[in-house]
């Protein structure tokens, strides 16, 4: 699911959930907030350092980097099909949207 997850993250998960299992005093709280930090610091370097490695070895790395940036922020490049309704008539076509549109504001626009 996440390409930059590796044995050590694996590793480091694992000992994170024994310990919240032994969650019993403070000592052994503090030191699972540690670890915590510890992990989320791991999971940080190793993300970046795939994307980094990607990013190097990438051919086109301004799509790589957009691809990534609509990944992040759920993005894609679909967008809704422009519909107008012109006299009743409902147009679809991309180019009879353009054509209708140009035409409007030449016509209207001073």
């Amino acid at each position: 699911m996440w390409p930059w997850i590796n044995e050590t993250i694996k590793r480091s998960n694992i000992q994170l959930k024994a310990l919240y299992a032994l969650l019993q005093t403070a000592e052994i709280m503090k030191l699972c907030n540690v670890r915590k930090k510890e992990y989320r610091k791991l999971i940080t370097k190793e993300k970046k350092a795939y994307y980094a490695n990607r990013l190097h070895s990438s051919k086109n790395k301004t799509k790589f980097v957009w691809d990534i940036v609509r990944k992040v922020t759920n993005k894609t490049k679909l967008a809704a099909p422009l519909t107008l309704i012109i006299n009743e008539r409902e147009i679809t076509s991309p180019i009879e949207v353009a054509n209708n549109s140009g035409n409007h504001f030449s016509r209207n626009v001073q």
